[in-house]
């Protein structure tokens, strides 16, 4: 039997979720020496990058079963740490394809605010690895990046600044890197450091299965964590296994096993900034789910065919909770893939072919509702005081008396424009020295010109794997490709797009 090493009776996930958060101690234990920064502050800090090195490089000193290193340095040259963790341990990809196990790559903190993702990696890494008992690592190969914005931890600032909408700790990183870049939504462009690293990872160890970990505050409702597959209609295999076999799965454990409600993730309007519903009838009455745009990394790794997912905690439960909440999510989707191994990588496998029939490049939200549930929201009041309460808005206050409604589901989104792949792709001469590096970046090949008498030119052809992400990157009408996002600004209006479609034989 594999032992998780983590609390999941019902009986302990009830006490904790009833204990208010000042009455947390923590109390000693025999991996003392390797506490997290929120274990051993009574969870009033988060741990930073040192907190992350100090933690596996004692692991490492104590034989654990894992490999460290940086993944690529961030914009002021701090070093990105990762870490692999199995058993048996596995330092390169041939050995750990060998083992015929589901890789799974879990990252935290793109959102240097964002910062429960970090102490429930750590946690649980330190407790899969120290377990004399069977565990995960002998049934999944395990990658982790426990903090991908380094610079942006590294200056933290007051949470009511940085982070508002988050109940605790006082003080966190701000939302971008140094170079005042929005990680979350830099998949496409890459313009980051911090993002090409993550992407020259990814095209090394192509992972089965990719979780984003991070925290969400735009409604006060009543679940501990909101779940979101990849949402782009071109992820056509992973996307809907996630959405319609593993995420209810883990729900389901999750209310089962630590009494904590989850949610598809989203929000009351297609804007997501809403405190409540608005009244029956309004074109914003529903919940509505996130954004469905490959520059967001879930969305951009379904693309790539794996099985990927964002795991939000409550930001409006303190970090106690939100740790406990991302780090019961985590180990139950390892678990998953644990039970369901064979059928991980084969969809993960097919997701990441090449495609010959028609691709989405283009999407919008359905405009029927998949379904009609039960959501409840807690009642906020006014408040006059110049208190504030963390994580609230300036002049209100949480009541903890909630109602609830029956709200149409907007959780899909469709093909609003499709291509069929052509013989290949031809980027303009002018251009190519732009586009060149995001097709490495990306882990696409093609060709390039290297005639004396003519420009550069670079010719992609549409048949390798990654089929899905190639065509959304490089169609013309993609809503969220290389058009949309590096040309934009770089050519005159009304000039030809600059990458041509080449029709014929293939």
């Amino acid at each position: 039997m594999i032992r998780r090493t983590f609390a999941s009776s019902l009986a302990a996930a009830c006490a904790f979720r009833a204990a208010p958060a000042s009455a947390f101690v923590p109390k000693p234990t025999s991996r003392e020496r390797l506490a997290t920064r929120a274990e051993t502050t009574g969870y009033r800090e988060a741990s930073g990058v040192d907190d992350v090195a100090r933690i596996l490089a004692e692991l490492d000193a104590r034989g654990a079963p894992i490999v460290r290193g940086s993944i690529g340095t961030t914009s002021e040259g701090r070093e990105i740490p990762y870490v692999i963790a199995s058993r048996p341990m596995v330092r390169t990809v041939a050995e750990a394809r060998a083992l015929e196990r589901p890789i799974v790559f879990v990252q935290a903190a793109l959102d240097g605010s964002k910062v429960e993702g970090t102490d429930a990696l750590l946690a649980m890494i330190r407790d899969l690895c120290l377990s004399t008992q069977k565990t995960l690592l002998e049934e999944i190969v395990l990658l982790a990046v426990p903090l991908v914005n380094v610079d942006a931890s590294e200056r933290p600032g007051p949470a009511l600044t940085n982070a508002p909408q988050q109940n605790g700790p006082e003080r966190v990183g701000t939302r971008t890197n140094a170079r005042g870049i929005d990680l979350t939504n830099d998949f496409v462009r890459a313009t980051a450091p911090e993002t090409r690293a993550l992407l020259g990872f990814v095209n090394a160890w192509q992972p089965d299965v990719f979780v984003d970990l991070s925290s969400d505050g735009t409604t006060f409702d009543a679940f501990g964590a909101t779940y979101a597959p990849a949402l782009h209609p071109a992820a056509l295999i992973a996307g809907p296994y996630v959405r319609d076999v593993l995420l209810p799965s883990v729900r389901n454990e999750m209310r089962d096993a630590f009494a904590i409600e989850t949610f598809t993730f989203g929000g009351f309007g297609r804007s997501r900034a809403l405190l409540e519903p608005p009244p029956p009838g309004d074109p914003d009455y529903g919940w509505f789910a996130g954004d469905y745009r490959p520059r967001v990394a879930a969305n951009y790794m379904g693309l790539r065919g794996a099985l990927a997912m964002l795991v939000s905690a409550y930001a409006h439960d303190p970090l106690e909770r939100r740790i406990f909440t991302t780090r019961a999510s985590v180990e139950t989707i390892l678990g998953f893939c644990s039970a369901n191994a064979t059928h991980v990588r084969a969809v993960a496998r097919e997701g990441s072919r090449a495609r010959d029939g028609r691709v989405a490049v283009a999407a919008a939200l359905s405009p029927a509702p998949t379904s009609f549930q039960t959501i409840a929201w807690e009642n906020l009041t006014l408040d006059g005081s110049a208190e504030h309460e963390p994580g609230v808005p300036i002049g209100f206050r949480r009541t903890g008396t909630y109602q609830s409604a029956s709200l149409p589901i907007f959780d899909r989104y469709v093909g609003a424009a499709y291509a069929t792949p052509p013989r290949a792709y031809a980027v303009d001469a002018a251009f190519a020295a732009a586009v060149e590096p995001l097709l490495v970046a990306h882990g696409i090949r093609y060709a390039a010109s290297s005639s004396a008498d003519s420009p550069r030119s670079i010719i992609v052809s549409p048949h390798q794997p990654l089929g899905a992400l190639l065509a959304v990157l490089l169609e013309p009408e993609s809503d969220d490709g290389f058009v949309a996002n590096v040309f934009d600004g770089m050519r005159e209006a009304g000039t030809p797009v600059p990458i041509l479609r080449l029709m014929g034989e293939r």
